[in-house]
């Protein structure tokens, strides 16, 4: 069986990464969501509200599964013996980012080998940065967001 793993923070998941996620299913057997415990970012979200938004945002999905970790990515594809993973790029910059970002992997463990999927047109400027910034000024992000994360976020968010 092949099998990746999409790694992220997902504060929130957003219809980008719903994407990445279809994608990625089409090309490997099984997709876990990796939601990483990143000491250094102030998520919005608890990670139980996080696992849930995934949770409620891949039900349905065959072959794709939800787990979190407090560590390294390196570590984690070591225990779950996956060492393939997916990421998304939508412009030069994360090109930057997310080869300095295998780069490091790499060090820690050679095995790990990264696919990069560029971004939909249509998700070309949705990032969870973004959504976290309507929110704040309690704004729609209905189309930017699955639709029942929206109304989670929304209740959750009082607006």
């Amino acid at each position: 069986m092949k099998k990746c793993i999409f790694p992220g923070t997902f504060d929130p998941i957003t219809n980008g990464h719903i994407d990445l996620i279809w994608r990625a299913r089409r090309i490997f057997d099984h997709v876990t969501v990796l939601l990483l415990i990143n000491h250094k970012k102030h998520t919005l979200f608890s990670t139980e509200e996080r696992m849930r938004f995934v949770q409620m945002a891949i039900e349905g999905m065959d072959g794709v599964d939800v787990a979190s970790y407090d560590g390294l990515l390196a570590e984690y594809c070591a225990i779950a013996d996956c060492y393939n993973v997916i990421r998304g790029i939508r412009n030069g910059v994360d090109f930057e980012c997310e080869m300095q970002y295998f780069g490091i992997n790499r060090i820690l463990q050679d095995k790990i080998d990264m696919f990069f999927l560029p971004t939909a047109r249509e998700n070309l400027y949705v990032s969870s940065s973004n959504v976290r910034e309507l929110i704040a000024h309690k704004r729609d992000i209905s189309g930017l967001v699955p639709d029942g994360v929206a109304r989670e976020i929304r209740a959750l968010m009082k607006y």
